[in-house]
């Protein structure tokens, strides 16, 4: 065997992150071998390869493998010895950002505070210090060759720091929990003295770190105080008082007489935020809520906001939820014993993959079995709980599942779309999809859930089939969006640094108008809306401004379709002839027994954008107003176009607390005098239980619903309606 001294190695091709390859010449026959591969292993330790044609056997005599591994790894050492910087690398974050000082070996120079990230993929980032404005000045070392040194020092210095949390830890944290708070609540009953009245159902929340007090009306009042024995106002502060007096023990001299306070039920919660890291997921899921009664072994867990139902084949929801308390057991020290089982949980109203809409009370509860709820023929919930349509920050639509993303050339999905005419519905495409192509570019945003109300409701012809039930039309869609007719989107998180966060999609799915199916609508001759490629890149405000009126359009088309008929509009755009330019969008607009309604979705915003919007929507009621002020001189394009009266204005807020913010910032208007508004919300269009309710006005302060049979001339609601939005596909 010779000896290894006299072997020759030659490292090349060296990576950003300090890979490259190596060949060897070995002696004395001089046989050289070329593209052994040479990896930064975790721990700083070095990885040496055989070229991929050798597979794992050593088949030289002159040199054992071990020693030419030996002998590569040894150049490689010294090849990163000789870098012409020093790094050193310090103020690691929880998400393993950190910062990096460099010095020049030849001069001495310092360069402080150069930030160091992971990025997209398995990739590094290495960012030159602000002052620099992205231009690298140093003559001595090229700042390709800095960040591939930084890259490379980073790499072992995060798997040191990860070896190193898991012996602390022993293991992998799975659970962060974060921003805890303590809060006492209670419920109360008052009895007013002067009549003997008794109001249940009075809620009182204390915060104990900000030592804050808030009392809740009964739910059944439904924020509108209704009682005249005695002013809210009052109630509050007697009620505080009592509290701090009876339950916290605090000396108060002066005992209200008009009223005595009994506290039934106070208890101490421990609410708090977590975020779990789970190995086969790439990404954190975070934004998990979490409640726990002092004295209870149960856990109430609830979903983040943006997720709706947990859908996961690899863990269900039962055995994410066992983790997560455990996790919170041994986080919080609990005392006693952890249950070893539980009973399965109750999911919150959860429906098929592709729908929408969820109120506050959207927990999950780790807890014993309760009554399943009423659902209608489709299989859905009737009455959702939250809806999808509310503001949720930093979110944008983004396009999954689709066929626009499989690569496919579009010309051979347009061929493709001919064959599939000439099959027809049965496997195909027919005059039923094409009628159900013909709405979604009407709607422009549409969910499952709408089209399966209108074709419940007769807009859109069964053909030769018996019924479509939400499982067909699921087919029928993903088979549509396989010829790029549709495009099929959901909801995506934003990252702080622009990067789309893959663990935070929506639930619902989101159909909008495809390539092909614009191409195949124009040569049938349909009167359709043109493709818009960004149609789906909007923010998620956005479509959900469409999804909130389209929702409200539905639901007319569905409960009064016979005095409806062919009066009503998707979204448009009209202007004021005239002198003075004057635009806005509608909505939508559906006209009952010469009364017309327009839909004027809202939806809430960032807390730096909040006055900004007030402000904006203060001044689109003025410019809808002025437009309905003057009915003669109205057009779209250049189509003239006539309402029989002064529209009403309706205002789609994301819920009943919303209704007052929003009358808030616009009751100071005068040109709300003359016009009429009314108000509504995601659920009081959507939900089964809001019949009769679901359109309120302001009349002296407070909302009052709405007399359909006075206003409009039809009944409240139809019994003879077609059940199926409002049976609940509505979650967050």
């Amino acid at each position: 065997m010779t000896s290894p001294n006299n072997m020759s190695v030659s490292l090349y091709e060296f990576d950003v992150q300090g890979n490259c390859y190596a060949d060897v010449v070995l002696p004395p026959s001089g046989n050289k071998i070329s593209g052994f591969r040479v990896k930064l292993g975790p721990g700083g330790g070095i990885m040496v390869h055989m070229p991929s044609g050798m597979g794992t056997s050593w088949s030289f005599k002159e040199v054992e493998w071990a020693e030419v591994r030996k002998q590569i790894t040894e150049e490689y050492r010294k090849s990163i010895n000789d870098q012409p910087i020093l790094v050193k690398l310090h103020s690691f974050d929880e998400k393993n950002n950190c910062l990096a000082d460099i010095t020049l070996r030849d001069t001495g120079v310092v360069i402080s505070n150069l930030k160091v990230m992971p990025g997209l993929g398995d990739g590094i980032m290495v960012h030159m210090p602000s002052w620099m404005h992205t231009r690298w000045s140093y003559t001595e070392v090229q700042w390709s060759e800095v960040r591939q040194i930084v890259t490379r020092e980073y790499l072992a210095a995060a798997s040191a720091k990860k070896q190193s949390d898991r012996s602390n830890t022993g293991g992998t944290q799975i659970c962060t929990f974060y921003s805890s708070v303590v809060r006492v609540e209670a419920d109360a009953m008052a009895t007013i003295t002067s009549t003997n009245e008794q109001i249940d159902g009075i809620h009182l929340v204390h915060t104990k770190e900000k030592d804050i007090i808030q009392v809740f009306m009964p739910r059944e009042m439904n924020y509108y105080w209704n009682k005249t024995c005695i002013e809210w106002d009052q109630l509050v502060e007697i009620v505080t008082n009592e509290y701090r007096r009876q339950v916290l023990g605090e000396d108060y001299e002066y005992i209200s007489d008009s009223a005595t306070i009994e506290f039934r039920r106070v208890q101490e919660v421990t609410s708090c935020m977590a975020d779990v890291n789970l190995p086969h997921k790439k990404s954190t899921i975070k934004g998990f809520r979490i409640k726990k009664t002092k004295g209870e072994e149960r856990v109430v867990i609830s979903t983040p906001k943006w997720m709706g139902r947990w859908n996961d084949s690899r863990l269900t929801w039962y055995d994410l939820c066992s983790l997560i308390t455990s996790e919170y057991n041994k986080s919080f020290k609990v005392e006693g014993k952890v249950p070893e089982s539980h009973q399965k949980p109750i999911d919150k109203t959860v429906l098929s993959e592709d729908d929408e809409p969820s109120t506050k009370s959207d927990l999950v509860i780790h807890g014993p079995k309760q009554q399943a709820k009423e659902k209608n023929e489709l299989g859905r919930i009737k009455n959702a709980e939250n809806s999808s349509f509310i503001f949720y920050p930093r979110t944008v639509l983004r396009a999954v599942d689709s066929s626009d993303s499989s690569g496919s050339d579009s010309k051979k999905k347009l061929f493709d779309l001919v064959s599939a005419l000439n099959k027809g519905s049965l496997g195909g495409i027919g005059p039923f999809e094409i009628n159900i192509l013909e709405w979604i570019a009407k709607l422009r945003y549409v969910s499952s859930t709408m089209l399966v109300d209108l074709i419940k409701a007769g807009y859109v012809s069964f053909g030769w089939r018996n019924e479509v039930t939400q499982a067909k039309l699921s087919k029928i869609i993903n088979r549509m969006a396989n010829y790029q007719m549709i495009t099929l989107t959901r909801f995506v998180t934003v990252n702080d640094d622009g990067s789309l966060d893959s663990s935070n999609y929506s639930t619902m799915r989101i159909i909008t108008l495809g390539r092909n199916g614009s191409i195949l609508l124009h040569e049938l001759g349909k009167n359709a809306t043109r493709y818009n490629a960004f149609d789906i890149f909007q923010d998620g405000n956005t479509v959900k401004r469409f999804l909130t009126a389209n929702q409200w359009l539905v639901y007319w088309l569905k409960t009064y379709k016979d005095e409806i008929g062919e009066d009503y509009e998707t979204s448009c755009i009209i202007h004021l002839k005239g002198v003075e330019y004057v635009g806005a969008r509608i909505y939508a607009t559906v006209t009952i027994n010469d009364c017309p309604m327009i839909a004027e979705p809202v939806r809430r915003v960032e807390e730096f954008e909040i006055e900004s919007n007030k402000q904006w929507l203060r001044e689109k009621i003025e410019r809808l107003s002025l437009l309905f002020a003057n009915l003669d001189q109205l057009y779209h394009g250049k189509a003239e176009i006539s309402f029989p009266q002064r529209p009403i204005i309706v205002l789609v807020c994301e819920d009943d607390d919303h209704m007052l913010e929003v009358w808030e910032s616009i009751k100071s208007l005068p040109e709300i005098s003359n016009q009429e508004i009314w108000f509504s919300s995601d659920l009081r269009i959507f939900n089964y239980n809001k019949r009769g309710k679901r359109f309120l006005r302001f009349i002296e302060g407070s909302l009052q619903p709405i007399d359909l049979k006075g206003v409009l001339g039809v009944d409240n609601e139809l019994k003879t309606s077609i059940s199926t939005t409002d049976d609940g596909e509505q979650i967050s």
